[in-house]
């Protein structure tokens, strides 16, 4: 017998700051899910394995657990159990312990589909495929992680588990994430770039994070840097969106991104820059948001007559946590 952790319970065990950094992964090869009907005991050595993790025991109260078959449920305290009769790709599933597994990043992602509203879900994604992972307690500050998959993997994923509950939902939702988010507040400006018009965002296409810009020619004697890493580019613009939280407003820094500036100047890329206070800032914002918008090409007559208001629900959306 085994229990298949899910839902809640994975989204904390990926953001738990003690996990194992390598889990063995199953299957070998696709085949069905295969549990039985969870024990008390199985499931409270993986309650007591995930506080290992340091998630806290109030985070723990109900498991959220995998079934194979409808017969297996079980209604005892502390437990809520989800059937799946669906075929698993190879390695959808991770083991923690002696018959403890979970969920892989990519099925907890399509589970996500199941829970979380559409704008959380690209949030989540973004988390996914970047480069950091929130803290469980409000209040901490996010870990620089290396990512647990990427938005091509996870479209794979869950191309190939079509007819399940929440493939439609994280189907839509990964169309709008970006591999390479380095910082919450990354992905909170990207999403505001490239979500759709009807959901406040800009709807540009053609947005990559973390992308590597070699320096060249005469632009080589004004940086002792040999490439730049943009937050988020736009190529057709070669126009370079910055993020420019508090580190940056250090004087030392600030030099830095003077000279990086005088560099990609030279060769021909433009920057917008979004400081931290101007994202806070309904009007200042607008009109970061207006310049790229023209450095992009895009008419105000593409987009719809209460822009401004989704725009302003996207933006406190993105900081509700900050806000």
């Amino acid at each position: 017998m085994s229990i298949v952790l899910s839902h809640s319970a994975v989204r904390l065990l990926y953001r738990a700051p003690a996990r194992p950094r390598y889990l063995p992964k199953f299957p070998g090869v696709s085949s069905p899910l295969k549990t039985g009907a969870p024990q008390a005991d199985e499931v409270a050595r993986a309650r007591a394995l995930l506080i290992s993790y340091g998630i806290p025991a109030s985070k723990l109260e109900t498991l959220e657990l995998l079934v194979s078959e409808p017969k297996e449920r079980r209604r005892m305290p502390g437990i809520k159990c989800h059937v799946c009769r669906h075929e698993l790709p190879a390695h959808a599933l991770v083991r923690l312990d002696t018959g403890i597994f979970a969920v892989d990043p990519r099925f907890c992602a399509l589970l996500a589909g199941q829970d979380l509203d559409y704008l959380e879900l690209v949030e989540y994604y973004y988390e996914l495929c970047g480069g950091y992972e929130l803290p469980i307690e409000e209040g901490e500050s996010y870990r620089e992680v290396a990512p647990l998959t990427s938005c091509c993997e996870l479209e794979t994923f869950f191309r190939s588990m079509r007819g399940m509950h929440g493939v439609p939902q994280a189907l839509r939702a990964v169309r709008y994430a970006r591999d390479g988010s380095r910082s919450p507040m990354e992905t909170a400006s990207t999403m505001t770039l490239v979500l759709p018009r009807r959901d406040g965002g800009l709807g540009i296409h053609r947005v990559t994070m973390n992308h590597s810009i070699a320096i060249t020619g005469t632009a080589r004697r004004m940086t002792g840097r040999r490439e730049f890493f943009a937050d988020a580019y736009i190529a057709p613009a070669r126009l370079l969106i910055e993020y420019m939280g508090m580190r940056h407003e250090e004087e030392e820094r600030q030099a830095d991104d003077s000279e990086r500036d005088n560099a990609l100047d030279t060769m021909g890329y433009h920057v917008v820059r979004i400081w931290r206070w101007a994202f806070f800032d309904t009007m200042r914002y607008r009109r970061i948001l207006a310049k790229i918008r023209a450095e992009v090409g895009l008419r105000a007559t593409r987009f719809p007559a209460d822009f401004d208001d989704r725009q302003e629900a996207l933006r406190r959306f993105v900081l509700r946590h900050w806000l």
